[in-house]
């Protein structure tokens, strides 16, 4: 096929429309008083709001705490029409809340977004968005605050730069980990840091307003390993660490793939990430771990363990996850990894970056076949080349998105 057939092909793709898109957020606040069980722990406190749509239908999503008394519920539409409240629960009953503002909504207009990324039915190696336009991914990894600059500030950069895509961290060091005590704070285990969650109220707004798709990196290697870029010594779970009253549980790093402890908070962060941020199509996909393969449990050889963390944690999102949002997660793409996972990311640091990346790394033909792209890549230190070669790289060798550039 000739270059210019295939940049032809990709132009079509893009123009492909259906009549779906979504709306911009609609949120209501209610208070819930004289709580006895753990605001935090959905699975005694499984608060949610049954919200009536224009065409009868009823969709019942996850509330969040947000501190004190107050609750919140977030829903992005998908069709024009008055929506409204009609019911909230806990644990399935009937709940009588009081401050509920507002109760319904009007949205009227076409709609102001191209929806939620899909994988393209009709080609499982592809992306689409809720509005049937193909997606490709082109951007680079935004993964903390550093240097003086904010992630929120560089979205808008990369939006002004038709960039649509990125990567960010749930990481300590900058104030985003959601289960990690600041430096110096105490948090009691299992308590979530709603400062954190706040923070990430604006880097998830500004992707919305920017137009740039982030996957949510909800893990990285670091927190459990002692030997790649270790943050072990720090990790609250660490039985080394007392936080406040509290004291870590775990003996060793590998255990967080196995302690039943350490998966169930786990899981109260995941669900409280999509009761507060799952209404934003922005959210490309929930990434479960950045490069698991540098934790210990991986580098000791224990990619059981590791596989199945990442088949439950799947699970959970897919079943726990009113929007459906894409679940992926990075590391090799020979591991058994990716059985509940929605799409491969790879993570490619070659001495050169033109032969390095001139074909794409292929999974193994046991694994089914779905979107594959690299979300991580070396520019060598070699402005504009480095970059340029990267994101061409991604169409020129048929990945479903570029070569995203770390740097």
């Amino acid at each position: 096929m000739s270059v210019f057939l295939a940049l032809s092909l990709v132009l079509v793709d893009c123009l492909r429309i259906s009549a779906q898109g979504t709306y911009a957020r609609i949120e209501a606040s209610f208070n819930i008083t004289n709580l006895t069980t753990d605001p935090f722990d959905y699975a005694v406190t499984d608060v949610r709001a049954q919200i009536l749509q224009p065409d009868d239908s009823i969709v019942s999503l996850p509330a969040f705490f947000d501190g004190g008394t107050t609750w919140r519920v977030r829903h992005t539409p998908t069709m024009a029409g008055v929506y409204s409240i009609s019911n909230v629960t806990m644990n399935g009953n009937a709940l009588a809340v009081s401050n509920l503002q507002p109760t319904s909504w009007s949205i009227a207009g076409p709609p102001t977004d191209a929806g939620f990324i899909r994988v393209d039915p009709s080609n499982p190696r592809r992306f689409i968005t809720g509005n049937g336009k193909r997606f490709f991914p082109r951007g680079e990894n935004v993964a903390w605050d550093a240097g003086g600059h904010n992630v929120t500030n560089i979205f808008w950069k990369m939006g002004a730069a038709h960039e649509n895509w990125s990567r960010v961290w749930m990481d300590h060091w900058d104030g985003k980990n959601l289960d990690w005590p600041p430096y110096g704070a105490t948090l009691p285990t299992g308590q979530l840091n709603l400062t954190v969650a706040r923070k990430w109220d604006g880097i998830v707004a500004a992707a919305d307003q920017a137009g740039i798709y982030f996957q949510m990196t909800l893990q990285h290697h670091g927190q459990y390993s002692t030997t790649t870029d270790p943050n072990w010594p720090q990790n609250p779970y660490n039985v080394a660490n007392t936080i406040g009253s509290t004291n870590g549980f775990l003996t060793n790093p590998v255990q967080f793939f196995t302690n039943q402890t350490a998966k169930a908070l786990t899981k109260r962060k995941l669900r409280y990430a999509i009761a507060r941020w799952g209404y934003s199509p922005s959210i490309m996909a929930w990434e479960l771990f950045n490069e698991v393969q540098f934790t210990d449990a991986a580098q000791s050889g224990q990619w059981g363990l590791v596989q199945s963390w990442h088949n439950e944690m799947a699970a959970f999102l897919h079943a726990q996850d009113p929007y459906q949002h894409l679940v992926t997660t990075s590391s090799d793409l020979t591991q058994p990894i990716w059985d509940q996972c929605d799409y491969y990311t790879h993570h490619d640091y070659p001495g050169d970056v033109i032969t390095g990346l001139r074909d794409v790394p292929e999974i193994s033909p046991s694994q089914p076949v779905r979107p594959n792209f690299g979300a991580e890549c070396a520019t060598n230190g070699t402005p504009g080349y480095g970059v340029n070669a990267s994101l061409w790289a991604g169409l020129m060798n048929g990945q479903s998105g570029a070569e995203q550039p770390w740097w």
